[in-house]
C-alpha cells in the first residue's frame, strides 16, 4: 500500500453524485458589535473600569513614597 492516493480513483470520481447540504454553526461566536448592544454590559464594563481605577488610586496612596 502506497502513501500516495490512487490518481485513477480520483480522476473517475463523480462529484454530481454528492448531495447538496447547507452547514450551519451550532454555537456561533458573538461579533464584537453584539457585545456592546446590551446596555447592561456597557454599564458593567464601566463599573469594572471605575473599580480598577479606584483600586489603583488606593494602592498609590497606601504605597510608601521615596
Amino acid at each position: 500500500m502506497s502513501d500516495k492516493p490512487d490518481m485513477a480513483e480520483i480522476e473517475k470520481f463523480d462529484k454530481s453524485k454528492l448531495k447538496k447540504t447547507e452547514t450551519q454553526e451550532k454555537n456561533p461566536l458573538p461579533s464584537k458589535e453584539s457585545k456592546w448592544d446590551s446596555e447592561n454590559e456597557k454599564r458593567a464594563w464601566a463599573r469594572e473600569t471605575k473599580e480598577r481605577q479606584t483600586r489603583a488610586e488606593c494602592f498609590s496612596l497606601s504605597s510608601p513614597s521615596g
